[in-house]
């Protein structure tokens, strides 16, 4: 690799780096929202009174399909940051690498980059949009029936 194949494959590895940080970034704050709807119709819920045994099923039956998908989506979120810390802490040791290893690392960092973007990353997306759905529900059942009780 010559030196400005060397610089572009470092560009090109910085970018990936910095698009799958995006993405990485952007469901945790997807994920942070969805939470804080779930916590704000949960406690229109807990203030409501209603806890016949029938509603309260359906409240808990929600709640608990939504922390199975906020559990995966957390458990592939710490595995993806430990991939990206990895890739960040050896892009700063390049410069004490000879020029063979600094190909096979770019390399390395490269496919660990594409295959999160790829992979884990649109699994996480679908896993917080299941999330989503799930809050969604919820809400949706408790609001309907703190109006009923109230109208």
């Amino acid at each position: 690799m010559e030196p400005m194949d060397y610089r572009d494959e470092t560009r090109r590895v910085n970018e990936l780096l910095v698009r799958w940080n995006a993405l990485r970034m952007t469901e945790v704050y997807r994920r942070t929202r969805f939470t804080m709807q779930r916590d704000a119709a949960l406690a229109r819920w807990h203030a409501s009174g209603l806890h016949r045994d029938e509603l309260a099923n359906f409240v808990d039956f929600r709640v608990s399909r939504g922390v199975t998908a906020l559990s995966e989506a957390i458990e592939i979120e710490d595995h993806s940051s430990v991939s990206y810390a990895w890739c960040r802490e050896q892009i700063s040791t390049m410069e004490h690498r000879s020029e063979k290893e600094k190909i096979k690392l770019l390399a390395a960092i490269r496919d660990a980059s594409e295959n999160a973007i790829r992979r884990d990353m649109r699994y996480l997306a679908t896993l917080t949009s299941t999330y989503q759905f799930e809050v969604k529900e919820l809400e949706e059942f408790i609001d309907e029936q703190v109006v009923d009780t109230s109208g």
